[in-house]
């Protein structure tokens, strides 16, 4: 990623403290805080405005795919797609590709997803059955998963062109190809 990418995120990110007067007063902050967190945790119910849940709010911006035609689900669904050219400019810039242009580096990021998604099914499996009475057992499996976390960093690191900044920009890259998949789905 180059220096202009990196300050690029760094105005987006303080943004709001540059537009906003009262940005940096902390008891404002800490409030703000407070009510986004009341927002998360809230489940919601039927009358429950926007401002009030996420679920609410999901649900609200969501409606309009009610009355949406296939042609216009299949637009929204291209448009969408536009996240995942996110994910494919992060993944050219990996150290671990060697500046590699092969379509089989962005399969390899696909793969490591799906890896990603198959071990959070492996441990909620793991909590849900074993949690309440057999708490070793999902001990176990995290540290496991640990261990086998390190190994395969290390294994990486000796055999790849891998740096340890990658891991951090792989996090970025499923930013955008989470929310992706999430409009997608829906």
């Amino acid at each position: 990623m180059s220096l202009t990418c990196w300050l690029l995120v760094v105005s987006w990110i303080f943004a709001p403290f540059l537009f906003n007067p009262s940005g940096f007063d902390w008891l404002k902050t800490v409030d703000d805080f407070d009510d986004f967190m009341n927002w998360i945790w809230y489940r919601g119910s039927i009358f429950a405005k926007a401002t009030e849940s996420w679920e609410s709010w999901w649900y609200e911006e969501q409606h309009h795919l009610l009355t949406t035609s296939l042609w216009g689900k299949l637009l929204e669904i291209i448009l969408n797609l536009r996240f995942f050219f996110f994910q494919y400019g992060i993944v050219y810039h990996l150290g671990i590709s060697g500046q590699s242009g092969s379509v089989f580096v962005y399969l390899w990021s696909w793969i490591f997803i799906f890896a990603a998604f198959g071990i959070y099914l492996m441990m909620s499996y793991v909590r849900d059955n074993h949690g309440a009475k057999k708490h070793i057992y999902v001990r176990l499996a995290k540290f496991l998963l640990m261990i086998l976390g390190i190994l395969l960093v290390i294994a990486l690191r000796q055999f790849t062109a891998f740096k340890y900044v990658d891991v951090f920009t792989s996090l970025l890259a499923l930013v955008p190809t989470g929310w992706g998949l999430i409009s997608i789905a829906q």
